[in-house]
């Protein structure tokens, strides 16, 4: 009985250890442009969590959370990722996927490809 509760408790601590310990990201004061048509929205803050959004709105509705990374935005602007879904990457795929994120392609996948694996690289 003692080693069931022991169990339990230490499961409890981790899943709240792992929720306190999530990375918390507000984008504030951005112009975002969804890509449906409509006019750009102004002064909107995006509330990410572990890479997520987890909130989206004006910012004078949307607060960061307490802890959060605040990153100002004002006059800049947020738009959606391009998806290629019939890029040419090949062997010396660093600087093809740098050129690539430079225009605002943020997932290239191989033409030639037979496999079903998304091509995923962060950061260059």
């Amino acid at each position: 009985m003692k080693r069931s509760s022991a169990i339990i408790i230490l499961a409890t601590v981790l899943f709240f250890a792992v929720r306190v310990s999530a990375q918390v990201t507000a984008l504030t004061h951005a112009t975002v442009i969804d890509g449906t048509g409509a006019g750009p929205q102004n002064d909107v803050t995006i509330v990410m969590e572990n890479g997520h959004i987890r909130d989206m709105g004006p910012t004078s509705k949307i607060s960061a959370p307490a802890g959060a990374t605040v990153v100002d935005l004002s006059g800049k602007f947020i738009v959606p990722g391009i998806i290629n879904a019939h890029g040419h990457v090949d062997a010396k795929r660093d600087p093809q996927l740098r050129q690539y994120a430079l225009y605002g392609v943020q997932s290239p996948r191989r033409a030639d490809s037979h496999r079903k694996v998304p091509l995923h690289v962060r950061s260059l």
